[in-house]
């Protein structure tokens, strides 16, 4: 999975980010490479988060309900037909 990283100047030297695709992820470090390691820090923080909460509230609506694991592709596998 590919995400945009936003960055702009901060305060007293800091860079401040943004994921574009989700907006919610914020993040701040002194350096670009520092950055986007706080920043995808960030993404994986909002998706357990999310994860936990929409998990609890189905179990609430009905109890009976399952999970699977889901694989994402990569870009270029993305929109390739599944071999057979």
């Amino acid at each position: 999975m590919k995400l945009t990283a936003m960055i702009w100047p901060g305060e007293d030297g800091w860079l401040v980010g943004q994921i574009a695709e989700y907006p919610v992820a914020l993040a701040h470090a002194k350096t670009v490479n520092e950055l986007k390691v706080n920043l995808a820090e960030t993404f994986y923080l909002l998706l357990e988060s999310y994860k936990a909460t929409t998990l609890a509230e189905a179990q609430r609506e009905d109890p009976s309900f399952t999970t699977t694991d889901l694989t994402l592709a990569n870009e270029t596998e993305r929109f390739a037909p599944a071999s057979s």
